[in-house]
């Protein structure tokens, strides 16, 4: 099998790895110490996941690509997939004048998560929201997000 990081081969051997889940752990403890972390997993060209792994042994693999990344890459990758999410959102509420139970419990816990995605921005990126006005003369970032946050408990089904 042989096992990349970023697109490079890597030169080594493995030792008393005995399933794909093993491997797993073991790279990204390694990236873990370098101060990076463990992105993304491919096995033969398919995103694997670490619970699949653990039941494949090692001799069922032709080749595992590992994608390591800094904390930028990261928060890069969220606020991509942040962008995603507010337009199926909007997409979804657009026109409607309810939402059924699911949908009301998947936006609280949209909102929650966007909230922490923006909070986790602004730490890493050290930004002060209260300086950031997406509409000139609006609110500023913590303004809103205070709001939308507020509003969370209340929502409920109008279905």
């Amino acid at each position: 099998m042989k096992i990349y990081v970023n697109e490079q081969e890597l030169n080594s051997t493995l030792e008393k790895e005995q399933n794909l889940g093993e491997v797993y752990e073991e790279v990204k403890k390694w990236a873990e110490s370098q101060g990076k972390f463990l992105l993304q997993c491919l096995k033969d060209g398919n995103e694997a996941e670490i619970s699949e792994l653990s039941n494949i042994p090692i001799g069922d693999a032709e080749r595992l690509d590992f994608y390591i990344g800094e904390n930028l890459d990261i928060l890069v990758d969220t606020l991509l997939e942040l962008d995603r999410y507010i337009d199926v959102v909007g997409n979804t509420l657009f026109g409607r004048d309810s939402l059924t139970e699911k949908e009301t419990s998947d936006l609280k816990d949209g909102v929650i998560w966007i909230n922490e995605v923006l909070v986790s921005a602004k730490n890493i990126l050290k930004i002060n929201y209260d300086f950031i006005y997406p509409i000139p003369d609006g609110r500023n970032v913590t303004d809103i997000l205070n709001s939308i946050t507020s509003l969370v408990p209340s929502l409920t089904s109008l279905s």
